[in-house]
């Protein structure tokens, strides 16, 4: 049964009271230390990897670093989750798109700033612009071609992962991993509490989670509000 509808209009918050008595304390205080840290004004974006043990480690990065939305863009075949997430995945708000203007078009609809991560690229992760003054998609592409040339002649920023040793190029996790750190941090120094989400939008994430976390989540829920009714 699809329960969402029952609760689109509830108060933010109250899911997760009436649900929170499942929890033990340990786990209940970790959701919302978490759910406090998460942010959308860094988002990861991946464009037609192939190995989907490399989209499992960068979706585990992307939650370590509290980014919270992460788009995949696979325009030839389906996207596939792998273990090495290791549960990751629940706890961020996955998009899949099979069209790269119509994840750009959303981009520029929501006056976010397209960073791609290149060998090539003119900008090094060190020096990554203090001056953005909205969201940022961190994009990186496939393991062999890098990001496509339509996703790249969009691009406002084409940043390099400062290399300083005989390697030329690091794993495309490990490289997402790195830019995703060095640029929260950036960000998060430069607005402060205003990186992360407002309450309300806290709020809402800790209703979605411990509906999944505690066991029929829903139809406990769904029969504490016919009660209440």
């Amino acid at each position: 049964m699809d329960y969402q509808s029952q609760f689109d209009d509830l108060p933010p918050g109250l899911p997760f009271q009436i649900l929170t008595r499942f929890l033990s304390e340990r786990r209940r205080e970790r959701l919302v230390s978490v759910a406090s840290h998460r942010t959308k004004m860094v988002r990861l974006v991946l464009e037609n990897l192939h190995d989907r043990h490399n989209v499992g480690a960068c979706l585990r990065s992307a939650e370590a670093f509290g980014v919270l939305n992460v788009d995949v863009i696979q325009p030839v075949k389906g996207f596939h989750r792998s273990t090495t997430a290791k549960g990751a995945s629940k706890w961020l708000n996955l998009n899949s798109w099979s069209r790269v203007d119509a994840f750009c078009a959303e981009m520029r609809q929501q006056n976010i700033c397209l960073a791609g991560g290149m060998i090539s690229g003119d900008q090094d992760l060190d020096t990554f612009p203090r001056e953005i003054d909205g969201p940022v998609a961190i994009i990186f592409g496939n393991e062999h071609s890098g990001l496509s040339k339509e996703i790249t002649e969009n691009l406002d920023i084409r940043f390099r992962v400062t290399m300083r040793g005989m390697v030329e190029s690091l794993n495309i996790s490990v490289a997402a991993a790195v830019s995703m750190h060095m640029i929260t941090e950036i960000l998060e120094k430069k607005w402060g509490e205003s990186f992360y989400l407002d309450q309300n939008e806290r709020l809402r994430l800790l209703d979605r989670w411990v509906r999944r976390e505690v066991r029929h989540g829903d139809r406990i829920l769904a029969k504490a509000m016919e009660d209440f009714n």
